[in-house]
């Protein structure tokens, strides 16, 4: 693996699955890593373990939230004093509710939150 320990990675959705590898790769490679996570916490906590102290950042968001996005990337550009080298934009949901026989209304609310956090965020 590369050395990574001269540059800021920020990974999204970095508490479960293919983010919190990749945080914890970016970490094995010397990276300064900014961990975002939705709602749990402890996984981001997690996956960032092995990081040496000060080289790893927690961040919340909600990336349904297009106000919380921005106040996400303000913060993280902040916690990496100006320089983001890579993004790993991996954070992504799917729910269970709003399939074709659900209620038009759980529909246009499950699919407007994906493509808010899938595609916009």
């Amino acid at each position: 693996m590369a050395d990574l320990s001269d540059k800021t990675v920020v990974v999204t959705g970095a508490s479960k699955g293919i983010g919190a590898a990749i945080t914890q790769c970016m970490i094995d490679a010397g990276a300064r890593v900014i961990a975002h996570y939705g709602g749990d916490r402890a996984g981001a906590e997690a996956a960032t373990s092995k990081a040496k102290p000060g080289r790893a950042t927690l961040l919340q968001a909600d990336f349904s939230d297009m106000n919380a996005v921005d106040r996400f990337w303000d913060q993280a550009r902040d916690a990496a004093g100006g320089r983001i080298d890579v993004l790993v934009n991996n954070a992504g949901i799917m729910r269970q509710k709003g399939g074709i026989l659900d209620p038009i209304e759980d529909w246009d609310a499950v699919w407007t939150e994906a493509m808010a956090v899938n595609v916009h965020a």
